[in-house]
């Protein structure tokens, strides 16, 4: 998945299992936690540790809805199947 430039902007070193040399971080998806708050997934690019980060109020709306909505958008399974339903 490209880097998003708005939310990457932020983005924190990683300090995984490589510790002397901090990679950058990529947001991947958004996810909700059961309080309503939004959270972003971030992805270390070096060591793939995944991580959480609340969002703020200066990240790009328009980009967390669609990476809210992508999963339903590309589904990895055919919508044909719901026909037969």
């Amino acid at each position: 998945m490209p880097v998003v430039p708005a939310l990457a902007a932020r983005s924190r070193p990683c300090r995984g299992r490589h510790q002397r040399m901090p990679g950058a971080v990529s947001p991947i998806s958004v996810a909700e936690l059961r309080t309503g708050d939004w959270m972003v997934l971030h992805r270390c690019v070096r060591c793939d540790k995944l991580t959480f980060s609340p969002i703020c109020a200066d990240d790009n709306q328009l980009i967390l809805m669609r990476m809210a909505v992508s999963p339903l958008a590309q589904p990895p399974f055919p919508l044909e199947a719901f026909g037969d339903l």
